[in-house]
């Protein structure tokens, strides 16, 4: 025998003399297991003394699961009438219908369970009346009844005139998930919480409500399944009558007088539009690089101290928070004049993990950081191709990506304070050249920002998002045809539009999300997905992990003509393109939900100040 069942061995036997000694029990009561399985076993104290757990000696073992060995029973459990004296079965939920107690009990799947019954006067015979599970059976001093069974599947025992349901749980429970307690309304300010009357149902995706008429069950709710869907109702016997979403149920009364029935979803077949075959829309939305670009109406970055704890390594501030822009795609221009010793331009950015950024001299590419998935600060060279003449004029254009502000993991911290934006920067070879004029842009307005509906973390510093071309209603009629498949071929950012129409009936939950593939043949790319406005994905396809985007009913217009708007960054000198992106139905489900009311989707108009 291990030391350690020595002294647990020790312990038991100290505390059942003790409570022996005081009449907790009778002496004879607790049966000595085999020492060498005693570490399966744990005492637990209930209103009739101490028992050992598991009780039958012959069905002890040692636990094979951390799981097992710290479980603790429930003790002394009021069910209705009935009394649970302990159970290392969890109990899920409980009713007395019909002055019958239900109960239902279960665990993960092949666990050796007990549930202990306490009576007032004579001991029912318990007995398996449907499932495949067997029991054993002991009766103790003090009125009580030792069950003990396997949780595999589910089993209903008989016990008297209580009923209890054994479910054996996989590793996600589904099996116990099937029950619903459904309280038909009652009356009164809270009758919507009313818990009188409890009704048990198994079956269904999601059961929302139970109303009763002349001896009938209305039963509301999901059902997604392409194959019938069984239902197990416990109900008083009044009612003989049940329906699912309005539709009759075809009974059967099982020998233990619960009601079972099956039913079809009903799935109409809808068409979703293929997005690849759809007309896009496209034109450059990185005009800054452009020798035309006029910058006078972006922010002038001129503090020279913060807020912020972090100090900054440069003359003025360049910290894009400082300015009002804390969200998504920012852009940064810095004007400075020559020496002719300058060899390149360094720079270190942060922007959180993930970010990346994009540097241009004049409207040359001179290179990135694409980032990565932990990253969140970069510190890169980017060397001139040629000499810069002395006393030339130059412009930097910085594209960064915001990827939020941090959280603080732990109390009092100030990681929610980092700052995003440009920590240093330097132009090797000359340390006399500085930038004599920093500009920042962000989402319109910054913090006081233009879409008052979608909200301040809907859109970035993107010309694009800057001018409102993601809404519904801009004409993009003079752009030009262009599909997300073609991209780009050189490293700079556009963006496409294209519209569709939805024709989902009511009845059905159909939940739609835009699926994009991973390309592993230009890799380095970032896009954003806007629905109506809104924008529902950012993905960095180098990176992921996520590729599918849900987008709920009522940002899609589910009965009308829907928006659809994707910025694409290209990272790389070869530029990008998706390789594709596709509008998917991802469960099918039979509902009676209420009516979903679409989200106001303001349409473009001409924004002031836009740049």
């Amino acid at each position: 025998m291990s030391g350690e069942a020595k002294r647990i061995n020790l312990l038991v036997d100290l505390e059942l003399q003790l409570n022996a000694k005081a009449g907790a029990f009778p002496s004879n009561f607790l049966l000595r297991p085999p020492p060498q399985v005693l570490l399966g076993t744990k005492l637990v104290s209930t209103s009739l003394g101490m028992y050992r757990n598991p009780h039958d000696p012959n069905n002890r073992r040692k636990p094979h699961t951390q799981r097992e060995r710290l479980k603790d029973p429930s003790l002394d459990y009021a069910a209705g009438s009935t009394t649970v004296l302990y159970s290392t079965a969890e109990i899920l939920t409980w009713a007395t219908i019909d002055k019958r107690d239900v109960i239902l009990v279960y665990g993960n799947a092949h666990e050796i369970h007990e549930t202990v019954f306490k009576f007032l006067s004579t001991i029912p015979a318990a007995a398996v009346v449907s499932g495949t599970g067997t029991i054993k059976t002991k009766v103790l001093a003090g009125n009580s009844l030792v069950l003990q069974y396997q949780t595999t599947g589910q089993t209903v025992v008989q016990v008297g005139n209580m009923l209890l349901y054994i479910l054996g749980m996989f590793f996600d429970r589904a099996n116990a998930y099937e029950f619903w307690v459904l309280h038909p309304a009652a009356t009164g300010a809270f009758a919507q919480s009313s818990t009188q009357n409890p009704i048990l149902v198994k079956g269904g995706y999601l059961l929302r409500s139970v109303s009763t008429t002349s001896g009938t069950l209305a039963l509301t709710g999901d059902l997604n399944s392409t194959t019938p869907v069984s239902f197990e109702i416990i109900a008083p016997a009044a009612f003989q009558a049940v329906t699912s979403n309005g539709v009759g149920l075809k009974l059967t009364k099982t020998r233990y007088g619960t009601l079972t029935a099956q039913k079809t979803p009903t799935l109409p077949a809808v068409t979703i539009p293929n997005l690849a075959a759809l007309k896009w829309k496209t034109t450059d939305s990185l005009p800054e690089i452009q020798p035309q670009y006029f910058d006078a109406l972006w922010t002038v970055v001129d503090h020279e101290t913060t807020v912020n704890p972090a100090p900054p390594n440069t003359t003025v501030v360049l910290y894009a928070g400082d300015y009002g822009f804390h969200t998504e795609n920012i852009l940064w221009r810095g004007h400075f004049n020559t020496t002719g010793a300058e060899k390149g331009f360094a720079a270190e950015l942060q922007g959180g993990s993930a970010f990346g950024f994009s540097v241009w001299l004049d409207t040359t590419f001179l290179g990135l950081w694409n980032g990565d998935s932990v990253t969140s600060v970069f510190n890169q060279s980017f060397p001139f191709a040629t000499a810069l003449r002395k006393g030339s004029t130059h412009v930097l254009t910085i594209l960064q990506d915001h990827m939020g502000n941090e959280e603080n993991w732990w109390a009092a911290g100030d990681a929610f304070k980092t700052p995003h934006g440009i920590l240093s920067y330097s132009f090797p070879g000359s340390v006399a050249t500085t930038v004599s004029v920093w500009k920042v842009a962000g989402n319109l307005g910054g913090e006081s920002y233009a879409d008052h509906l979608r909200g301040p973390l809907n859109e970035g510093g993107l010309f694009a998002e800057r001018q409102g071309w993601h809404l519904p209603g801009f004409d993009d009629a003079a752009w030009a045809v262009g599909a997300l498949t073609q991209g780009i071929a050189h490293a700079g950012v556009a963006f496409y539009r294209t519209s569709f129409t939805l024709n989902i009936p009511a009845g059905v939950d159909y939940p739609l999300a835009l699926v994009l593939i991973n390309s592993t043949t230009n890799p380095h790319f970032r896009a954003q997905l806007y629905v109506n406005g809104w924008q529902f994905g950012k993905y960095v396809n180098h990176i992921g992990p996520q590729t599918s985007f849900p987008v709920p009913q009522g940002i899609l217009n589910y009965n009308g003509v829907n928006t659809l708007g994707v910025s694409l960054w290209a990272a790389d000198a070869a530029g990008a393109r998706l390789d594709s992106l596709a509008l998917k139905l991802t469960a099918k489900v039979e509902s009676s939900m209420a009516p979903v009311v679409n989200q106001p989707a303001a349409a473009w108009v001409k924004r002031p100040g836009a740049f």
